[in-house]
């Protein structure tokens, strides 16, 4: 293998890691330095599946003004080399593109790469199932010089750091659930709400009215966005917020252990079974 498959191996292995811009950033600025260009750069193309188009720009490190032409498609045309590439699947080749160059927009594009001492790059192609996406760029102050086993493997490396990329800029959407906070009343509400107990009940327990109750579990499913009581008080358990009031002793407490605790009445010619275990009063 080459030093270029080698360096382009292990960016593979490490795209597979990486799950920062930091991370994205340092493996594709080590692997610029591999091929010995300058800079690298993530450019969109037409298809680009990234809302903000210009968020794909970050990922690279082209000055400016260099930059700045790819924000918008009017600017981006001037680039022959981006136009090349949206054409077509195989790797771009700076150098020949500048010779082919004819607009006067293109040459004055040229030019300034030039007195910015670049003399060659080459961009990588990405495409999706409707066209191109967007493209992996390298520019040089001297010639590029890769093989066409090399330009697979960076192909591939193209290809996964746009997805890796896109990963990235999909969590930074993500909206994480604020957590809510209940006060110590509606936190006792919830608890006797998973004991079982009714508003009255819960109102004669805590001293207060069962409206007064009805108030505090109404507060809670505006918090927890729960459409009622049980719902209400099943998600504040499953997160953390409340806690049931009773415990495992309620359950073995005085509850049967055989069928010789039970014993039988009869009761208007019907059988009725009744435990032992003490009945709680409210």
């Amino acid at each position: 293998m080459t030093k270029i498959n080698n360096g382009s191996a292990l960016a593979l292995a490490s795209l597979r890691k990486a799950q920062t811009k930091a991370e994205i950033m340092e493996i594709l600025a080590s692997l610029t330095i591999i091929l010995g260009a300058k800079s690298f750069q993530m450019i969109p193309a037409l298809n680009c599946p990234i809302s903000n188009k210009n968020e794909l720009l970050e990922f690279g490190s082209f000055c400016d003004w260099h930059k700045e032409i790819y924000k918008s498609e009017q600017e981006a045309i001037i680039d022959p080399c981006r136009h090349n590439a949206l054409t077509q699947c195989n790797p771009v080749k700076w150098r020949k593109v500048f010779l082919n160059a004819k607009g006067k927009k293109e040459r004055e594009y040229i030019n300034r790469l030039r007195e910015e001492g670049i003399k060659d790059g080459i961009n990588f192609p990405i495409h999706g199932p409707n066209g191109p996406v967007g493209i992996l760029c390298f520019a040089s102050e001297n010639v590029i010089d890769i093989k066409s086993g090399d330009e697979d493997f960076l192909s591939l490396v193209a290809i996964l750091a746009m997805q890796r990329i896109k990963q990235y800029l999909a969590k930074k959407y993500v909206i994480k659930p604020k957590s809510a906070t209940l006060t110590d009343r509606e936190t006792e509400c919830l608890s006797w709400v998973l004991d079982g107990k009714t508003n009255w009940e819960i109102g004669v327990l805590m001293g207060v009215s069962a409206r007064t109750v009805q108030f505090h579990i109404s507060n809670c499913q505006a918090k927890l966005n729960a459409t009622n009581r049980v719902q209400v008080a099943v998600k504040a358990l499953v997160q953390g917020l409340v806690e049931p009031n009773f415990e495992a002793n309620d359950f073995l407490e005085g509850e049967p252990t055989s069928f010789k605790e039970f014993r039988f009445e009869e009761n208007n010619s019907d059988l009725e079974i009744k435990s032992k275990r003490p009945q709680h009063i409210i």
